[in-house]
């Protein structure tokens, strides 16, 4: 996975956690009918979610989704391009300039590639994002930055959803 830039996040916290950072994931369930079983967690919209399993979408409540989760999901997300997953106001141009290009799209203003303004909109997006602000982006600062608006991967959200992406896929 590395080699083409992609890198697993596993994470064990809340179902509304796993929706804010806006990827498909696979969601680790339990309920009376299937025990404990996984299923691809690819939209998400008005209070229903999508899940894939077993060949099948089915459509469902984030309620009834929250009672079965069991807070384990497992999501892919794209690194920058040189494969980092730590990059500071000491890292090299390409680098900066990634993270410059995302933060100033989620920021909503220019945030430019100099030492300390880099650091300044990495703490100022860490803020807003509910991270530990530490001025360097980690892989909790860079898997958000990542899924920025105009990237092309799939969202939950709708802008991208994973399942039309997959449908377009196998129809070309």
């Amino acid at each position: 996975i590395s080699l083409a830039g992609l890198r697993c996040f596993r994470t064990f916290g809340e179902l509304s956690e796993l929706v804010s950072l806006n990827y498909p994931a696979v969601v680790h369930l339990k309920d009376k009918t299937f025990g404990h079983w996984f299923a691809v967690l690819s939209h998400v919209n008005d209070g229903k979610a999508s899940l894939l399993f077993a060949n099948q979408e089915w459509e469902v409540s984030l309620d009834w989704l929250n009672q079965r989760f069991q807070k384990d999901a497992t999501l892919i997300w794209q690194m920058p391009a040189s494969g980092v997953t730590h990059i500071t106001n000491h890292s090299p141009t390409e680098d900066i300039q990634w993270v410059a290009q995302r933060l100033t799209t989620a920021l909503n203003l220019p945030v430019s590639e100099k030492s300390a303004k880099i650091q300044a909109g990495i703490l100022a997006y860490q803020k807003l994002q509910h991270l530990p602000a530490d001025g360097i982006a980690g892989e909790q600062t860079l898997l958000r930055l990542s899924n920025q608006p105009g990237q092309e991967i799939p969202t939950l959200d709708g802008t991208i959803p994973a399942r039309d992406q997959a449908i377009n896929n196998t129809t070309e």
